[in-house]
């Protein structure tokens, strides 16, 4: 679906199957127009985790060289701690989708490694909220309470760390050799301009 052209008018309800997850709950539905290439259809749409994938098979397809992959999954460096389960419908539902998505995205990332020139991924060492966990959770490993506030902070702060800093931030010295040779050429007469 095209968004900048004709597909445009399904913007609420592309974002609404984006954050529609796949298990335990409705999908959303788009109706697309009678003269536009589904011909009237309507479609459900809902996330699915396969989908990294295939966004990384399209971006190829698209000419892409360098991708920035941003996920809320954990990297899992240190040893898988064992807590009780949450046995609630929310949180089994919740379990299921972080499993589902950490397999989607390491996979991805596999064979994302050797089909572009550069794969940089942000995401947190360790995530104590899961997908329904709006309104904050408890974290275990640091017995205290974290905001979904607090996430996005963490968040900002590991794009900088784990991107911006390194990658921008060491591309910003060709610039700086840029601008000096161009201050050591002779500065244009007056007369000139």
């Amino acid at each position: 679906i095209d968004l900048a052209g004709d597909g445009g008018a399904h913007l609420l309800s592309v974002l609404g199957g984006a954050l529609t997850p796949w298990i335990g709950v409705e999908p959303s539905f788009v109706r697309f127009a009678p003269d536009s290439f589904w011909r009237g259809e309507t479609h459900r749409l809902c996330d699915r985790s396969a989908g990294v994938h295939r966004l990384l098979v399209e971006l190829k397809r698209a000419g892409v060289e360098q991708v920035v992959l941003v996920s809320a999954v954990a990297s899992h460096a240190e040893p898988h701690r064992l807590w009780p389960a949450d046995t609630s419908i929310r949180g089994r539902i919740g379990d299921a989708l972080v499993a589902s998505e950490a397999a989607a995205l390491q996979d991805a990332l596999a064979v994302a490694g050797s089909t572009f020139v550069a794969v940089h991924t942000v995401r947190p060492v360790h995530n104590p909220l899961g997908p329904f966990d709006f309104g904050g959770a408890y974290d275990r490993a640091s017995d205290r309470w974290c905001p979904m506030v607090e996430l996005l902070e963490r968040g900002y702060e590991d794009a900088h760390r784990q991107f911006i800093d390194p990658v921008i931030g060491a591309s910003g010295e060709r610039f700086a050799s840029t601008v000096e040779e161009w201050q050591l050429d002779d500065p244009p007469d007056e007369a000139d301009s």
